[in-house]
């Protein structure tokens, strides 16, 4: 498992932990005020919270695709779900940046709604509004970490996935895999799937993804196995002179 997989599985254990003090939170105020009606009232904003910021969460960390063409036969990701992300983020950001004066305003008419779930006070309406925004806050860092750190990745290999049949193609109809041994032609081929990763990571798609250049990845590919196998016999043949010697 990648590094950083290990440590989004920490993060996210450590926020859901955050969510579950929430929980502890809401309960302990509820039985020293109005007891189980204020207590389902305050999970009930917590797991509304939660809903929305993992919504956000999402929209601001939803995997985007490279933008690869149909036409060039790799199957790629649907980008309508990045393109929707992308619109609705700059939408927010936005709109949330036009409307910071009115903040205090709006968290005031929020609390004042919340209030009669958690028992109706003042003291209330300032423990709803902190469990609604507490719960949105985690909720987000959940959704945001899961998607960066284990749903994009995820999706990544399901995409190379299919590079691994487009190189392996590649090499086996390229005449100079033909005098290969087979072990050194999947290693070729291993080769060019992980040129072709290379340039997708520096954007190049267009010379990746065009079949007409999938010949001379290929190339490449089976020149660094020939390379490697020189180099393997001529040290076989210095240990061998050396030991005549």
């Amino acid at each position: 498992m990648p590094g950083y997989r290990d440590d989004s599985m920490r993060i996210l254990t450590v926020l859901f932990g955050g969510v579950l003090l929430l929980f502890l939170i809401a309960g302990g105020y509820a039985a020293a005020t109005k007891g189980v009606g204020a207590a389902a009232g305050g999970a009930l904003i917590i797991v509304a919270g939660s809903a929305i910021g993992l919504l956000f969460g999402l929209l601001f960390g939803a995997p985007h695709s490279s933008g690869q063409s149909s036409t060039t036969g790799i199957l790629v990701l649907n980008t309508s779900f990045d393109q929707m992300s992308d619109w609705l983020t700059k939408i927010l950001v936005g709109v949330g940046l036009t409307q910071l004066v009115a903040v205090p305003s709006r968290l005031q008419a929020l609390g004042n709604f919340l209030a009669p779930a958690v028992g109706g006070t003042e003291a209330g309406a300032s423990f709803a509004t902190t469990l609604a925004l507490g719960s949105a806050v985690l909720g987000f860092l959940i959704s945001f970490v899961f998607t960066k750190l284990v749903l994009s990745p995820d999706l990544a290999d399901a995409g190379y996935e299919t590079l691994k049949d487009r190189a392996q193609k590649a090499v086996n109809s390229n005449p100079g895999a033909q005098t290969l041994a087979p072990r050194e032609r999947q290693r070729a081929a291993n080769l060019a799937e992980n040129l072709a990763k290379v340039h997708l990571t520096r954007q190049e798609d267009v010379m990746v993804l065009d079949p007409s250049l999938w010949d001379d990845i290929a190339d490449q590919a089976i020149a660094m196995v020939n390379e490697d196998r020189q180099r393997s016999r001529v040290a076989h043949e210095a240990d061998g002179n050396r030991l005549k010697q």
